[in-house]
């Protein structure tokens, strides 16, 4: 067995820390034949990279490397943008093309790599679920509804994409049958934690515990709170996210490979800031005193709720954990059409503040807006799972309609994880944990539609930086490029480049490709 040591080597003109090459162990996975799509990488190094030896790259030289790496190494071709196209030694996934490609692209010599995919005419996705036609709001915008989030474009970009965890701090979920198969333990009572703390409004008899479905958030006491049924909001809010598609039943959810992580905290009445600052913060993978670690940290937290008033520094300090840990928080604006400044945790710093739309692109009458807004997504007439128990479950599994900020905002929760979904860089560390919010969304924004001309949120920041568009998002983030330019070269140099620029790429490739040698030969075994 081969032992690589964790040093600093200097081969040709470029210096590398092996120890940044950890992931290519001696278990490294050869794909199956029906598995591998990838076989060339992009490349672009580091301006000025190599002109201080300035080796000439010979063909000479280029056959004694390729010999050296004891596989067929090919350099193909430059290409625009300074950048180089380079097969790889046998066919690989997409997911390890790319962790290959964030290999090199920690290198301080090198700008980018990326894999080379191959790319096919687009096709739309539509689910087979008999309720989708009734999902107005999931469907193409460009059929009549000009505020809808545009899903079946993006869903047929999800081929091979990875499953990602998304928090639903709500009220608590019930098992549904179109819903448990996406629930991180496959049901409702073991896919989370139950954060209400005060047996009053908890609806269940008792206080915190590893339980937290929901019991119902039903009151008859007018002392406490006006006097309702139960809402089966995080149960709604759930399935818009994540509810089973293109399973012939029911309604499709956003993400069909997403694992929701249930954090009830919402209970009769509402909930404490305590008990829902808490859930974010264990969402997200922080330690609770005297709650269970959560072995499932949330790449996506939704909060769908909120209150009157500036944003607490206990919520802030939650959402900042959050932040920390790479996770993106995604709120709702807030139902009472005031200024999202007067409503939180929407007025936090670092969410994505969401507003509710209209089928036609206009707010929806009584969404709160402002200049905090930062997306806005659809809020009326969403079809999604719920209950018909007017206080404890029916287990009816059955489907209704739902409109607000709330729902909008789990449609933004729902297309943030796809992002995540297509992007491995976003969670895999090559893009720092605490700039992972900002990036996400600032590729959601630009990825935004505009408003039609004749809605009430065209001309104005009021509503957001526009419609959410799932497609345009999900492009957005699977051409997202990590760079890492080379701040230390401090030398003259100058022009050039070329021929010994090569050569620098390839002193690269050949300190990775050795590891790669066993599975080549594994792979050349089972092709001839």
């Amino acid at each position: 067995m081969t032992h690589y040591i964790a040093s600093t080597l200097t081969i040709g003109l470029l210096t590398i820390s092996t120890n940044a090459l950890g992931f290519m162990s001696n278990n490294y996975v050869l794909p199956t034949p029906d598995d591998t799509n990838v076989t060339q990488l992009i490349v672009k190094l580091a301006p000025n990279e190599g002109t201080a030896n300035g080796r000439v790259m010979t063909q000479g030289a280029l056959s004694h490397l390729i010999a050296a790496g004891g596989m067929p190494l090919e350099y193909k071709r430059p290409m625009s943008g300074g950048a180089h196209v380079i097969k790889l030694p046998f066919p690989m996934t997409s997911w390890q093309a790319q962790e290959f490609a964030t290999a090199l692209s920690a290198q301080g010599n090198v700008t980018f790599a990326e894999a080379d995919r191959r790319v096919y005419p687009m096709a739309a996705v539509t689910p087979n679920d008999p309720d989708y036609a009734s999902q107005w709001h999931l469907q193409d915008p460009t059929q009549g509804n000009p505020g809808a989030a545009n899903l079946p474009l993006a869903w047929g970009e999800m081929q091979n994409a990875n499953s990602i965890t998304v928090a639903v701090v709500d009220t608590g979920i019930l098992n549904h049958s179109d819903l448990n198969d996406n629930l991180v333990s496959g049901n409702a009572t073991g896919s989370g934690y139950d954060f209400i703390s005060s047996s009053t409004y908890s609806n269940d008899g008792d206080v915190r515990d590893s339980n937290p479905s929901d019991p119902g958030d039903w009151n008859t006491d007018n002392n406490l709170c006006s006097i309702t049924n139960s809402s089966w909001h995080g149960t709604h809010v759930a399935g818009t996210i994540a509810a089973e598609g293109n399973n012939s039943q029911g309604v499709a959810g956003i993400n069909w490979t997403a694992k929701v992580l249930n954090a009830r905290a919402l209970g009769r009445c509402g909930g404490y800031i305590s008990d829902v600052t808490d859930a974010i913060a264990w969402s997200s993978g922080e330690a609770i005193q005297g709650v269970p670690t959560n072995t499932n940290p949330a790449k996506v937290i939704n909060l769908s709720l909120g209150s009157t008033g500036a944003c607490s520094p206990s919520q802030q300090t939650a959402i900042n954990t959050a932040i920390a840990r790479g996770a993106v928080v995604v709120v709702a604006a807030g139902n009472e059409a005031r200024n999202i400044s007067n409503s939180s945790p929407a007025n936090c710093n670092n969410v994505i503040a969401v507003t509710a739309l209209l089928a036609s692109g206009d707010l929806v009458n009584g969404s709160n807006y402002g200049t905090l807004a930062d997306i806005a997504a659809p809020g009326v007439n969403i079809l999604s799972t719920r209950d018909t128990g007017t206080q404890a479950p029916a287990n009816s599994n059955t489907y209704s309609t739902e409109s607000g900020t709330s729902m909008a905002a789990a449609h933004v929760s729902g297309v943030v994880s796809l992002m995540f979904a297509v992007q491995p860089s976003l969670s895999n560390g090559a893009v720092p944990a605490g700039n992972v919010a900002s990036t996400i969304e600032g590729l959601l924004k630009t990825a935004a539609r505009s408003f039609p001309v004749t809605s009430n949120c065209s001309g104005t920041t009021l509503c957001g930086a526009g419609m959410l568009d799932a497609y345009q998002a999900v492009i957005a983030a699977r051409n997202f490029t990590v760079s890492n330019t080379n701040t230390g070269n401090t030398g003259g140099g100058g022009g050039g480049g070329g021929s010994s620029d090569v050569f620098s790429l390839f002193s690269l490739l050949l300190l990775l490709l050795p590891r790669f040698k066993r599975h080549y030969t594994n792979y050349r075994r089972n092709n001839t």
